[in-house]
C-alpha cells in the first residue's frame, strides 16, 4: 500500500443452486440456473471490513447433449449470466459512504 495501491478482498460464499432444463429436441436443451442469494463481505488490506453486498446470478444456457436419452449425458453449452447486486452496505472506515455495484452481463461456457 506504500505506492497508493489498495487491495480488496471479496469473501466467498456457497449457496444451494437449482437448474431446470427443457429439451427442445432430443439432444438440445435450454437450461435455467437459479440460486439463493449470495452474501459477500468486502475488506481492504490495512482497513479491515469496509462493506458487504448480496447478489443473485440467474443464468440461461443452451446445451447440446452427446447421448440423448441415456442415463449419463455429457454435454457442451453456452449462455448468458446476469448478476444482480443488492443490499450494498458500508461499514468501518467507509461507514456512511455510498457503495453502488453495477449489474454485469457475461458469457458462460459449460
Amino acid at each position: 500500500m506504500a505506492d497508493g495501491t489498495l487491495f480488496l478482498k471479496i469473501g466467498s460464499n456457497i449457496r444451494p443452486t437449482v437448474t431446470l432444463e427443457y429439451f427442445v429436441y432430443d439432444n438440445l436443451g435450454i437450461e435455467v440456473l437459479a440460486a439463493l442469494s449470495f452474501k459477500h463481505d468486502i475488506d481492504i488490506d490495512g482497513l479491515g471490513r469496509v462493506g458487504s453486498t448480496q447478489h443473485l446470478p440467474p443464468t440461461l444456457s443452451l446445451q447440446y447433449h452427446f447421448n440423448g436419452g441415456g442415463r449419463i449425458s455429457p454435454f457442451i453449452g453456452t449462455g448468458l449470466n446476469y448478476i444482480v447486486f443488492f443490499d450494498e452496505e458500508t461499514t468501518g472506515a467507509l461507514d456512511g459512504s455510498d457503495l453502488s455495484l453495477k449489474d454485469p452481463w457475461g458469457l458462460i461456457s459449460r
